[in-house]
């Protein structure tokens, strides 16, 4: 899927089709014409990135390739990582207000309110992004009475704020998101 989509970037999609070594060596050429800098975004199975990595380190050239991925890719030599972290308290809850200011929201979480909800989701920045866009929708009580009840692993809060957010969506929205499913990707 990576190097079917990187030839539709570089203008050879037609190449999408053909064997996986065909494409790397297609990839290869151009890369070696010019520099690029390439983002693989939510590279996170273990399968796709110990097999995509060195593929696409032989490929680089003058190019660079920018990967974000939720693993470690410390293994690999050429990698330089760069971990980032959750955000510390005063961040998340800046990020908070300016996410509801984004929305037209004036009114900002309590230091109370802010602190007891980073108690539980912690700086999860997509998290705190996904609470800013409910707290139009519902109370902060009832939010973070959800939280407390879904409490576990970041797997179990991202599933409760996608199910939330899938129960405040109308019949309308819903047909609409369900949709997509057989769309291609892009």
């Amino acid at each position: 899927d990576v190097t079917a989509r990187l030839l539709g970037l570089l203008e050879m999609g037609h190449l999408g089709s053909r064997p996986i070594s065909e494409r790397l060596d297609a990839i290869q050429a151009a890369l070696r014409m010019d520099a690029y800098l390439i983002v693989v975004d939510n590279l996170e199975t273990m399968e796709e990135y110990q097999q995509l990595i060195p593929a696409l380190a032989k490929c680089a050239g003058q190019s660079r390739f920018l990967i974000t991925s939720r693993q470690t890719l410390r293994q690999f030599p050429y990698i330089q990582s760069v971990p980032l972290f959750e955000l510390d308290f005063d961040s998340a809850c800046e990020l908070l207000d300016v996410e509801n200011a984004r929305r037209g929201f004036e009114k900002n979480l309590s230091h109370e309110d802010c602190k007891e909800l980073y108690e539980i989701v912690g700086g999860v920045p997509l998290a705190i992004k996904l609470i800013a866009a409910q707290l139009h929708l519902r109370s902060f009580e009832a939010i973070l009475e959800g939280f407390r009840q879904a409490r576990g692993s970041i797997d179990e809060v991202y599933r409760y704020l996608y199910w939330e957010t899938w129960q405040l969506l109308g019949d309308p929205a819903r047909h609409l998101l369900l949709s997509f499913l057989p769309a291609d990707p892009e």
